[in-house]
């Protein structure tokens, strides 16, 4: 017997995921994770939890939170994980920022739209 629900109701998430987080209380079966899972994201209806021994599949792009609109899923909070990991001098801090986010960002403090600010980001990371 699965610990998960069935494919065709929801998203399967399972309590290890490093990305996501369900809340079982909040949640309504309204099937929009699942909707935008298989349609948008293309991982959803690819796999069966038998084949997987159980196991979901996640790709880790958040969709699925995106779209609850109960936020019974949620992406997880490891602010206080990051915040140790820059804290210990002997750890090394890896940052992968999507291109959205290199773009947007010049714009939020007032840059021409699409200005470059990698380099500016970079050094502010450091």
């Amino acid at each position: 017997m699965s610990r998960h629900e069935p494919l065709s109701v929801r998203v399967a998430i399972d309590s290890d995921n490093p990305a996501i987080v369900r809340v079982e209380e909040k949640c309504i079966r309204c099937g929009m994770c699942k909707e935008v899972c298989e349609k948008q994201i293309a991982v959803h209806g690819t796999y069966s939890l038998e084949e997987t021994g159980d196991r979901a599949i996640c790709i880790y792009c958040g969709q699925c939170a995106n779209v609850c609109p109960v936020d019974s899923i949620m992406e997880r909070d490891d602010t206080n994980g990051i915040k140790e990991a820059l804290k210990d001098p002997n750890q090394i801090v890896i940052v992968s920022t999507s291109p959205a986010v290199r773009a947007a960002l010049g714009e939020a403090f007032g840059m021409e739209s699409g200005a470059f600010v990698e380099g500016k980001m970079v050094a502010l990371l450091r």
